[in-house]
């Protein structure tokens, strides 16, 4: 089985070509950042081209079986560069898969995101929560997710993913500051008592996921699914266990949440 993966050259495109490798598919990659080759299954294909060249991308998705949408901008990217890339990008991956015909694509899994939900008012978010953009990024992923439904109703088989924040070997951005206090024995800032849950999420659930889904043949895997962690825990009691992993020092401390909100609502 063929799969292409889009955002190849990323974290979560990293994950999945190694665990799909390992599952005996032939991996092809397409990301306009540079590939560091040999962090792949060998004679993985790598395309280094945009998800908005709709003629380049008919031609890459041309005699493959699954592909897996994971390119995207990012929050901090322009506003335009956001929407262009995460709207028109993945209308031209729909397009491509569904002009494959019958003997082409058999499914498109998108990654979206649990952005769509915005700032949610409860826990835990259920798929059919109210969908509320915050931003270009949110209201990008939304009208993706439409295009991935008009597309559903022409008869191609779409499941959407929207995991919670994923971490594993590899994932750094914000948490790198995090890992690095630890990392040198300093005390851990955090707001209020640490008794808020929050749900993270292995990377490697997540690509299990996303590989159940790519060997679906079912129309009833053409819908939302939101992925997360079953057992997780405190902040406190997670970042706790980071600092006694590490057992050089390293500890909590605690701000007051009250007057920190107030700075960070000014």
């Amino acid at each position: 089985m063929k799969v292409l993966i889009t955002g190849g050259a990323g974290f979560l495109g990293y994950h999945l070509a190694n665990c799909l490798g390992k599952k005996n598919f032939e991996i092809i990659l397409c990301d306009i950042a540079r590939f560091e080759k040999s962090d792949y299954p060998s004679h993985s294909v790598f395309y280094n081209s945009d998800v908005r060249d709709g003629e380049k991308i008919a031609h890459i998705v041309k005699g493959v079986d699954v592909v897996i949408h994971a390119a995207a901008a990012l929050p901090l990217c322009k506003e335009n560069e956001i929407i262009s890339t995460n709207l028109e990008g993945t209308r031209n991956i729909l397009k491509a898969s569904f002009d494959s015909g019958d003997s082409g694509v058999k499914r498109v899994i998108y990654i979206s995101s649990t952005a769509v939900y915005g700032i949610p008012k409860k826990h835990p978010i259920i798929e059919d929560d109210p969908l509320i953009g915050v931003g270009p990024y949110g209201k990008s992923k939304i009208a993706a997710e439409e295009v991935c439904r008009e597309y559903i109703e022409k008869g191609l088989n779409v499941t959407i993913i929207r995991p919670k924040t994923f971490l594993g070997p590899g994932r750094l951005g914000v948490f790198q500051i995090l890992y690095d206090w630890v990392k040198s024995g300093k005390r851990i800032p955090i707001f209020g008592n640490g008794n808020n849950r929050y749900q993270l999420l292995a990377v490697e659930d997540l690509t299990e996921a996303i590989y159940r889904f790519a060997l679906s043949e079912s129309r009833e895997t053409n819908s939302a699914f939101n992925i997360g962690a079953e057992v997780f825990g405190t902040v406190k009691e997670d970042v706790g266990a980071l600092c006694h992993y590490a057992n050089n020092g390293s500890r909590l401390f605690s701000f007051p949440a009250a007057p920190i909100k107030v700075v960070l609502r000014l």
